[in-house]
């Protein structure tokens, strides 16, 4: 058992205020004897008990009710399989979800019409309701504080579009993972399983500036002897062409070079305009690099 609001837990202080409260009623009267204070003695030795046990019952009851309230304001969260009883039930493993944000993660999924972020909020969901014991919690690559998922929770739905929307920002995994196991630190987690949903680019890592960062992860990965697990799910995009034409200036001739991501053979139609004229020509590339010169262009 856990709580989302662990300061509220200080108002159990307040549980003992009935009792205090008891008590100063108690020295506030001062005994008076008098003349017929022999007949309210009898009178109240009958009825002793039953008003006793009405004193003591309201007592419990007000030290109640101050629990349930702190109990309420601190949001306690129960795992299925952990005795809240005795806690020494097993402990469930958390799945903590890293979403890599970046503008990359808008580029279409291979063998699908959607993004790679709204592919990866997907499989999260899915993951999510297959989550029988311990809390779903998704990081994102844009801010520190993490979301816990319910099983109902729509992800690609218009409420969580404003939160988990289309970015222009760049990532940084290893200081997001770093949030991540500062979480599980403080929230005391013994078992996570983290994955990292991500197009797995080079920039989103920045391995020169996070080596030490890096090498923290690792010590820390390596000291909770396997019950914090680091899992990648990477995604795999639709094969893009990119091409560039440049014009390379020449003291005699200048050249086109036509550059392309591609090595293979491809087919392509050029459409140039200088001026009042305009030129077309078909290239059949075979390489990642093609010279034209500017004379066959007519």
């Amino acid at each position: 058992m856990s709580f989302l609001q662990p300061v509220a837990l200080f108002g159990f202080i307040l549980v003992i205020a009935p009792i205090l409260i008891h008590l100063l009623n108690r020295l506030r009267h001062r005994r008076q004897e008098w003349a017929a204070m022999r007949f309210l003695l009898r009178a109240r030795e009958k009825s002793s008990k039953s008003t006793n046990l009405r004193h003591w019952l309201t007592l419990l009851l007000r030290m109640l009710a101050l629990i349930c309230l702190t109990l309420l304001i601190a949001q306690p969260v129960f795992h299925q399989g952990e005795s809240w009883l005795s806690f020494t039930g097993q402990k469930p493993v958390t799945l903590v979800c890293v979403l890599d944000r970046s503008a990359s993660m808008e580029r279409i999924a291979k063998g699908t019409t959607s993004s790679l972020r709204k592919l990866s909020l997907n499989k999260i969901l899915s993951l999510s309701k297959k989550q029988d014991n311990g809390r779903v919690v998704l990081f994102e690559t844009t801010g520190s504080s993490p979301l816990i998922i319910d099983q109902k929770l729509a992800l690609d739905g218009p409420s969580i579009e404003s939160f988990l929307g289309p970015t222009d920002t760049s990532a940084n995994l290893p200081g997001t993972l770093k949030n991540v196991f500062g979480w599980l630190e403080r929230e005391s987690i013994s078992n996570a399983r983290i994955c990292i949903f991500s197009d797995l680019q080079s920039s989103s890592w920045k391995l020169s500036q996070n080596a030490v960062t890096l090498q923290e992860l690792a010590r820390d990965l390596e000291q909770r002897k396997g019950k914090w697990k680091l899992q990648l799910c990477p995604l795999e995009t639709t094969s893009l062409s990119n091409r560039s034409i440049s014009l390379r200036p020449q003291k005699r001739t200048p050249y086109f070079l036509i550059e392309r991501s591609e090595t293979g053979e491809e087919l392509i139609s050029l459409e140039i305009q200088s001026e009042a004229t305009r030129s077309y020509l078909d290239l059949n590339l075979t390489s990642a690099r093609t010279i034209l010169n500017s004379s066959l262009i007519s």
